[in-house]
């Protein structure tokens, strides 16, 4: 794990007092439950794009996932 660093940051006074009463119940520092909280949004971000587009979450797709075609969704609509 990287050292940790002190640092400044502007949050608002409802997200604080969630983090802190998180903090306490996992028994924990501040510091550490943003990292985690931080942490655990951005592998989320990062997995699904972090891009939303027409208002549309992207979702992460497994590696091994079959690619999905026009013909495909034209067939499978047939079936229907």
């Amino acid at each position: 794990m990287l050292d940790a660093m002190r640092t400044t940051i502007d949050i608002d006074e409802d997200v604080l007092l969630a983090a802190k009463d998180l903090a306490l119940r996992h028994q924990t520092t501040l510091g550490h439950t943003v990292t985690d909280l931080m942490r655990r949004a951005l592998k989320t971000y990062s997995a699904t794009g972090g891009v939303e587009r027409n208002r549309v979450k992207p979702f992460a797709v497994r590696a091994d996932a079959p690619l999905l075609t026009l013909e495909t969704v034209n067939r499978l609509r047939d079936e229907e």
